[in-house]
């Protein structure tokens, strides 16, 4: 069940209601951007819910990221040359657990 603090508009429960363009000031996407799921043509889908000036926070696996088939590294630079984003950070490697293939274990 979703917590009442989150906005019911991205609910599975409520697909009728809209959400109108920039009506967020910030957003959180863990796992989108990756084959099988939005893939990189989704960052533009996301964004335009964003306020101007609004904070996106997004995670890729380094594999996903750097992968070209995949487009989001691609998609980034092509976002931040057409002026639309604004790289703040960037985190190239994060721990998952121990034993995972696709991250460097510290």
């Amino acid at each position: 069940m979703m917590p009442s603090a989150l906005s019911p508009q991205f609910s599975a429960r409520s697909p009728q209601q809209a959400v109108p363009p920039e009506s967020y000031d910030a957003l959180v996407s863990v796992g989108t951007f990756t084959p099988g799921h939005m893939g990189a043509d989704g960052f533009e889908s996301v964004l335009k819910y964003l306020k101007k000036g609004g904070l996106f926070c997004f995670t890729a696996r380094s594999i996903y990221f750097n992968d070209t088939g995949v487009g989001i590294k691609e998609r980034i630079k092509k976002l931040e040359t057409e002026g639309k984003i604004e790289l703040y950070s960037k985190t190239p490697e994060l721990v998952y657990h121990e034993g995972d293939p696709h991250t460097k274990y510290r």
